[in-house]
């Protein structure tokens, strides 16, 4: 692992700190998430040794804490910047989500943007 963060195919972020870059008055602010997202994947799109472009997987915590954090138009808001992300840089985001207690769906405006929905209803 130490060798995947040494040449940048791997980077660990704090989901916390990230989300409060680009959190202005308890919604994400869109030029402040493209802002910080940039630099980011720009960082993790080429290969420091030979200059060699690649592809980015991000696995993507930040929209649980909102919604967890109960403010879910703002985790639907960071949706749509996601996507508009995903698009822009062809990339791939992997999300997960916790449940809140007695709840065992997402609201529907979190799922909307997903290519794919793994969660089943708790049994």
């Amino acid at each position: 692992m130490k060798a995947l963060q040494s040449n940048g195919q791997l980077a660990f972020l704090n989901a916390g700190a990230l989300l409060s870059a680009f959190i202005a008055d308890g919604m994400p602010d869109a030029l402040l998430f493209k802002n910080r997202l940039a630099e980011i994947i720009e960082r993790a799109s080429v290969n420091p040794t030979n200059g060699e472009p690649r592809k980015i997987r991000i696995f993507g915590e930040m929209v649980s804490l909102l919604y967890m954090a109960g403010n879910t138009p703002a985790a639907a808001r960071l949706e749509e910047f996601w996507e508009e992300l995903v698009k822009d840089h062809s990339l791939s985001l992997f999300c997960a989500y916790l449940l809140k207690p007695g709840s065992d769906r997402l609201p529907q405006c979190l799922l909307d943007s997903h290519s794919h929905d793994l969660s089943s209803p708790v049994q």
